[in-house]
Order: structure tokens, then C-alpha cells, then sequence
């Protein structure tokens, strides 16, 4: 039980200063045109939906490789900037 709790605080403190709007960007394009197994589905939605910490542990609790698309989109990195910087382009 302490394990389990150790652990999300670890990955709720990694998904800390996370640009979620960036997340859910780049998890649509990456997903665009794809087939999306029906288990995932629903997560996906609810994270696209409303893109914060808690729909972000639904998809990490899915499958843990996402934790690393959340730490990819951490405010401030270089990521995250070249993300601010395409999407100033697109507006203008």
C-alpha cells in the first residue's frame, strides 16, 4: 500500500509544470487517422476533453509510456518552446 503510494506521488510530481495543452496536441497528431483500441478510447477522450493532472494519471494508469510525452511537455522546456513557437506561426 505504501508502495502504491510512494509511486503516484512520484509520477504526480513529474507530471508537475506540465503544458497539457501541448500534451493534448501532440497526442492528437500523433493519433490522427489511427485506430484506437476501444480500452483506451474513453481515456483518450476524457484527456482531450479536459486536459489537466488527473486525466493525464488515467493515461499513465493506461499505460505508463505516457509519462513520457507529459515530461516532454513541461513548461519551460525546449519542447514546450519550439511548441509555443509553431503555434504562434499558425495564429498569425
Amino acid at each position: 500500500m505504501f508502495n502504491k503510494w510512494i509511486v503516484k506521488r512520484n509520477v504526480e510530481k513529474r507530471l508537475n509544470n506540465c503544458n497539457y495543452e501541448m500534451a493534448k496536441s501532440y497526442l492528437i497528431s500523433q493519433w490522427k487517422g489511427k485506430i484506437i483500441p476501444k480500452e483506451l478510447a474513453g481515456i483518450f477522450d476524457r484527456f482531450i476533453n479536459k486536459p489537466c493532472k488527473e486525466t493525464a494519471l488515467e493515461l499513465i494508469k493506461h499505460d505508463a509510456n505516457f509519462i513520457a510525452l507529459f515530461e516532454l511537455c513541461r513548461i519551460g522546456g525546449f519542447a514546450e518552446c519550439l511548441f509555443r513557437k509553431e503555434h504562434n506561426k499558425s495564429n498569425s
